[in-house]
């Protein structure tokens, strides 16, 4: 009591004196010894953490930086454990790519607005309102983590009142994750089998147990080279973790003949069980988008989301097929070395499909400000993976419990500390691109239109179709290259195509081939010093210079504009 009672005390202080001067004293003392429990916030765990200390020399049971989380977890699992989870793909360039687009942003913190410790960061998700914008990724094999594995995530975010999804590769059923996840909003994450008969089986089963979000992954159809468990030759399933669902399913026992659950079960029959559902749903044959109308046959009207989107020439496409919402992931770096980072995707697909379809965000959250920017960039959703499984390597429940109320509480900390009362006050223009971000020569092909003959460069951008749809034009028509340019677009036009610095401008994919007259749609390949991030889809229009036709070198063309976001930039260079 005497606990809660301190923690109360500075959880409303800061609070009750914003009106102190309106208050007599005994209201504000009633204020604070008194509050309305809906004073609460996430950012009080911090007082709680101090008062733990002070009172009863208590300290969290793991770190709240994640690198030493990470390190901690690692020394409680085996390795075989703690490589499944911390690897990727080949050399694991994709997984810092995660992490080191989120350096590319800083957060500017706009001040002396009205913000109180009660901020709204609530939001709605398919038709459920949440508390926060975080729900828990579809992270399998939890059980190699701790004995507890989903039931106690599961409890945790039902606890929370957050979005909880339940991975094909769980090693706990449907029905027993629903129970530990009480009556709180649940989703279910369908690596596709290739047989028909078991997905509608597994949807039915999903469906019965209350799940109410569809997501499957795309991207994952066979597994990435990755090289930490190959090396250990460990893969959790054909040794029976991972498999829960596979095991328990009616459809699967007729395939096979008998019930690898049953106590008469051999140990030949289970491991049999196993391959037959790994196989079935890891086969090497990838889904396409012209199936999704059987999954809207059998899921019904509920949401589908798609995850595992990474361009967004994939995002339109989920537009397109009628989906609820994606997810833009690379699976935590685990298929493709060398891939791009979610969060450099995140404003190009943002821009093409923002308020067509919820968008949600998952790779290389760390802590809660990674959250703050994910959201400021457009996102509806993050999705929380390795730092959960950290957590739960820390006694189960108690762990997983402890970094979920870190991520909030730092989330909610860095919301209100950077002028924002409610969700909905977080924006672009709170970040901004770093000046330190590392640079490196870049190269982009870029889809030309070209106006001939045009005697006054600067009057050509006005000669295009007033109802040009250019970012449309980009996602739907094949012969229109899709480009992304770093967000320091500006310098950029300045330092390689401003005042006839052009050369190094090359029409067509080598120098060679500069000297060429260019036509519509034709490549151009622009090469300049860039940094690394964050991109914008554009197009550059281009008038050659002068009536001739003689063949003219790339390094004579004007470049008129740009397009980029909902707006022009046009500048004039020419000779």
């Amino acid at each position: 009591m005497k606990l809660q009672y301190l923690v109360t005390l500075c959880t409303v202080f800061s609070a009750a004196s914003i009106s102190v001067a309106a208050q007599s004293a005994q209201e504000l003392l009633d204020s604070v010894l008194n509050p309305d429990p809906a004073d609460a916030s996430y950012s009080s765990y911090a007082s709680q953490i101090y008062y733990n200390a002070t009172l009863y020399n208590q300290t969290p049971i793991a770190s709240t930086n994640f690198d030493r989380l990470e390190a901690s977890a690692k020394l409680l699992l085996p390795a075989t454990a703690y490589n499944y989870a911390a690897g990727g793909a080949g050399l694991e360039k994709t997984v810092a790519a995660n992490r080191e687009a989120f350096d590319f942003w800083r957060i500017i913190p706009q001040v002396m607005h009205d913000v109180s410790p009660s901020r709204n960061l609530s939001t709605s998700l398919f038709g459920r309102r949440v508390p926060a914008p975080v729900v828990m990724a579809p992270v399998g094999v939890q059980t190699l983590f701790h004995p507890t594995g989903e039931h106690a995530t599961a409890k945790v975010f039902g606890e929370m009142g957050l979005p909880y999804t339940l991975s094909t590769a769980t090693s706990t059923g449907f029905a027993d994750v629903a129970k530990a996840n009480g009556n709180n909003p649940r989703w279910y994450q369908l690596y596709w089998p290739s047989d028909d008969d078991l997905t509608r089986s597994y949807l039915r089963s999903a469906k019965q147990n209350g799940y109410e979000v569809l997501v499957v992954t795309v991207d994952t159809w066979d597994l990435g080279w990755r090289t930490r468990d190959l090396d250990q030759g460990y893969f959790p399933f054909i040794r029976g973790i991972g498999v829960q669902i596979g095991l328990e399913d009616a459809c699967v026992h007729e395939k096979l003949g008998f019930n690898p659950l049953a106590p008469n079960a051999t140990a030949e029959q289970k491991q049999m069980a196993a391959l037959y559902h790994v196989i079935t749903t890891s086969r090497g044959i990838s889904p396409v988008w012209r199936h999704l109308t059987k999954l809207r046959d059998w899921w019904g009207d509920r949401p589908i989301v798609l995850k595992g989107i990474q361009s967004v020439v994939d995002a339109v496409k989920a537009v397109e097929y009628g989906m609820d919402g994606i997810i833009i992931s690379n699976h935590g770096g685990r298929q493709i070395d060398g891939a791009i980072g979610s969060l450099e995707t995140l404003p190009a697909i943002v821009e093409a499909v923002k308020g067509k379809i919820t968008i949600g965000f998952d790779g290389g959250i760390r802590s809660g400000a990674d959250i703050f920017k994910v959201i400021a960039l457009g996102a509806d959703f993050v999705q929380l993976g390795r730092p959960i499984l950290w957590g739960l390597a820390h006694e189960g429940e108690k762990g997983v419990r402890h970094v979920l109320k870190s991520l909030l509480a730092e989330f909610d900390l860095t919301v209100g500390l950077s002028g924002c009362q409610e969700l909905g006050d977080v924006n672009s223009t709170l970040l901004a691109a770093s000046s330190f971000a590392p640079t490196t020569d870049s190269f982009f092909n870029v889809s030309l239109i070209v106006l001939d003959g045009i005697s006054d460069p600067s009057s050509a951008a006005h000669q295009l179709d007033p109802g040009l749809k250019p970012i449309a034009l980009l996602c739907s028509a094949p012969q229109v290259l899709l480009l992304h340019f770093p967000r320091g677009f500006d310098d950029f036009l300045v330092d390689s195509l401003g005042l006839g610095s052009t050369a190094d401008i090359f029409h067509g994919f080598n120098q060679q081939d500069s000297v060429k007259h260019p036509k519509s749609n034709d490549v151009l390949r622009i090469r300049h010093k860039a940094r690394r991030g964050i991109y914008h889809c554009a197009f550059v229009v281009v008038a050659c210079g002068g009536e001739s036709e003689e063949p003219i070198a790339c390094s004579r063309f004007n470049v008129i504009g740009v397009f980029y976001g909902n707006s022009w930039k046009t500048t004039i260079s020419g000779q």
